[in-house]
């Protein structure tokens, strides 16, 4: 299945994407069940309700868009009207629109670590964003006049269908709900605004002896990294979707190859194969510590260079695309505020 969140009639809504639209799930149920009693489980009112219900009310979300497919399939009629919205009615949404936990992985391909001259990684490193602001498919990127210099790039995400604790690499797969792409924006504004604030490299990062201090791990030489990701939890948002692709539907989450593209013109190509630590050994480890929860947003980290570079002022008509084998294209146009360089 894919998950997606729309807007669509002014009301904000759920369902299945099929090739040119969308199943809306709850009305689909009600349809369903009409002039008939329903005992069973109720569908809630978001996608974000529905994965906290975990297996119980995927399994429902399932049944109710086979049996409509399978009507409109067997010629028996088409998909009623007010249960399916084709996509040039609809507005997208992030499919998960408030997550209240975005994990990003650190330095987890080989390009990064050769290029920082640091050791392969023992345990997954990770940054996170509390509450972080999304953005859909389609939905404007707007980069305000004080955002100054800002990277982006594309990454594979997991969503969790199911938390837990001590859950092991072995079992991992059955926690994961399924994936979705993620465009990873940062900025750089800490820069000039509160350099006292930004992490340091360890004197030991520095000097290049990076098994004497571990901390240097979290951090690049080259970057304010973690100051530019927390940047982007109150700031700048992350587009996310188009959708969740369920995990049943991709063969091999670490055989994709990711395009990134700014404005049709590729910036990266790169391949999910890069990964070193993998999500069932990332979700073990997380879970040794903590308990993950269902609607837990894990994402893969860079797959290539560290971040792409955003460009000193977008013109108008210009977009942020990031296309993942498997699970399709998030495309997301961009309102630049930012002062526009002389001629």
């Amino acid at each position: 299945m894919r998950l997606v969140t729309y807007f669509v009639e002014g009301d904000l809504r759920y369902g299945v994407a099929l090739a040119n639209g969308v199943i809306d799930l709850p009305a689909a149920q009600v349809l369903i069940e009409s002039g008939a009693r329903a005992d069973g489980p109720r569908l809630p009112p978001t996608l974000g309700e529905l994965v906290q219900m975990q297996d119980v009310g995927i399994d429902l979300a399932r049944e109710i868009a086979g049996r409509m497919e399978d009507a409109a399939n067997a010629g028996a009629r088409e998909i009623p009207k007010e249960v399916y919205f084709p996509f040039d009615r609809i507005e997208w949404r992030a499919p998960l629109r408030h997550p209240s936990r975005m994990f990003s992985l650190r330095g987890n391909n080989p390009i990064l670590l050769r290029l920082d001259n640091l050791p392969m990684p023992q345990h997954p490193f990770l940054t996170m964003r509390y509450h972080g602001k999304v953005l859909g498919h389609q939905e404007p990127m707007t980069l305000r006049a004080a955002d100054g210099e800002i990277g982006w790039g594309a990454e594979l995400a997991v969503v969790l269908g199911r938390g837990g604790r001590h859950i092991s690499a072995s079992s991992a797969e059955k926690h994961i709900l399924g994936y979705t792409a993620i465009n990873d924006m940062n900025g750089s504004v800490f820069r000039s605004i509160a350099p006292e604030l930004l992490p340091r490299p360890s004197d030991a990062h520095a000097n290049g002896n990076i098994e004497t201090d571990k901390r240097a791990l979290w951090y690049s030489p080259r970057d304010e990294h973690f100051a530019g990701k927390f940047y982007g939890t109150w700031s700048m948002p992350q587009p996310i979707g188009p959708w969740i692709v369920t995990a049943d539907e991709i063969a091999d989450p670490y055989d994709l190859v990711v395009h990134a593209r700014e404005s049709g013109t590729p910036c990266d190509t790169v391949t999910t194969a890069a990964m070193i630590l993998k999500f069932p050994e990332v979700i073990e480890f997380m879970s040794s510590f903590m308990t993950l929860k269902a609607g837990d947003i894990i994402s893969s980290g860079a797959l290539g260079w560290h971040t792409i570079p955003g460009r000193e002022y977008y013109p108008p008509g210009s977009n942020f695309e990031i296309e993942i084998e498997g699970i399709g294209i998030l495309q997301n146009p961009i309102l630049d505020q930012r002062k526009q360089p002389p001629a």
